[in-house]
């Protein structure tokens, strides 16, 4: 899923950081703190991509995520939208990928700049 994700946001001019997992994904947003947006997988191995949102925004980072899930749980989907992310069920295509990547980037003034910066992560296969 990482690889297709970075191949379908080619052409968008975005600098694009993997990881693996979601310690790598929060050690990356706190080093990284001027990401313009994250892609995770809710389910990965270590962090979920819902946790490593939690913490994102207990230490003030307002990054908007795009949180993909193949699993519409509700409580997981409510979860989410509590802590301000958006949610991109699978199977999606890469239009809908990119159109809620533009929705969101758009969203956010100091998101528009030349060289946009998006964060794809997803679990470990």
């Amino acid at each position: 899923m990482r690889e297709w994700l970075s191949l379908a946001l080619q052409g968008l001019e975005a600098r694009v950081a993997q990881a693996s997992n979601g310690h790598e994904l929060v050690a990356l947003l706190a080093g990284w703190p001027d990401v313009d947006l994250v892609i995770s997988d809710i389910r990965m191995p270590g962090p979920s991509g819902l946790e490593a949102l939690a913490i994102a925004r207990a230490s003030g980072n307002d990054v908007p995520f795009l949180l993909i899930t193949g699993y519409g749980a509700t409580e997981v989907l409510a979860a989410a939208s509590e802590l301000g992310a958006a949610v991109l069920q699978k199977p999606f295509s890469r239009r809908d990928l990119l159109a809620r990547v533009n929705t969101l980037c758009h969203a956010r003034p100091a998101a528009v700049e030349p060289a946009m910066r998006v964060r794809a992560s997803d679990e470990h296969k």
